[in-house]
């Protein structure tokens, strides 16, 4: 006969932790869209990594505003795939948060879309526009509620704690991934995981 303590030991196992994140917002440019690749492969630049984060902000600008299909060319990263489902584990929600300043309303809409675009084609088709938030600035205005931000700029990230989000630099995937096992909040709970326990138990 299944053991009702066991299950139960299962069950407040997994609220130990604290609740699940409301909302892990993923930065695009530097952390799922590969922009330095092609960056690099336009201008020939000896080293990007030699190049301060504000140096690669304005060549990309540069860029967008000289090359209108330049979004459209992005590569992903090889852990692009790999990373949206890390954060779907944690959070009830991923939504997308890029920031960019356009030289006109015309170029912003242009962007805007193209990065809707580059979503459903390397994310999923049906993550409404809804969740792909692009600003011109002021990422940290979306930190309310205990909010997630995961983002390779740490100008962002400091901004976003102080105004009482939660901060990840991204580096690389396991790095992401060891910090956000760190903050112990819980996982969203695979369905077949009480199932295989109360099988093992009953062997």
């Amino acid at each position: 006969m299944l053991d009702i303590l066991f299950v139960l030991s299962i069950i407040i196992n997994m609220k130990n932790k604290q609740t699940l994140i409301d909302t892990i917002y993923l930065d695009m440019d530097g952390v799922i869209a590969n922009v330095q690749a092609l960056a690099f492969a336009l201008t020939k630049w000896m080293s990007w990594d030699m190049l301060s984060q504000q140096e690669r902000l304005k060549i990309q600008s540069y860029l967008i505003h000289y090359k209108k299909d330049f979004f459209q060319q992005v590569p992903p990263y090889e852990h692009t795939e790999k990373l949206y489902k890390l954060c779907k584990k944690y959070a009830l929600h991923v939504r997308f948060l890029s920031c960019f300043t356009p030289d006109s309303e015309t170029e912003f809409e242009r962007v805007t879309q193209d990065k809707r675009d580059w979503i459903h084609r390397y994310i999923d088709p049906d993550i409404p526009d809804s969740d792909i938030i692009v600003i011109r600035r002021k990422k940290h205005k979306y930190s309310i509620n205990s909010g997630l931000l995961i983002d390779d700029n740490p100008k962002n990230i400091k901004l976003w704690r102080a105004h009482n989000g939660i901060g990840i630099i991204f580096k690389n995937l396991n790095n992401c991934a060891y910090q956000l096992e760190s903050l112990n909040f819980r996982k969203k709970p695979c369905k077949s995981t009480l199932f295989h326990a109360m099988l093992q138990k009953q062997r």
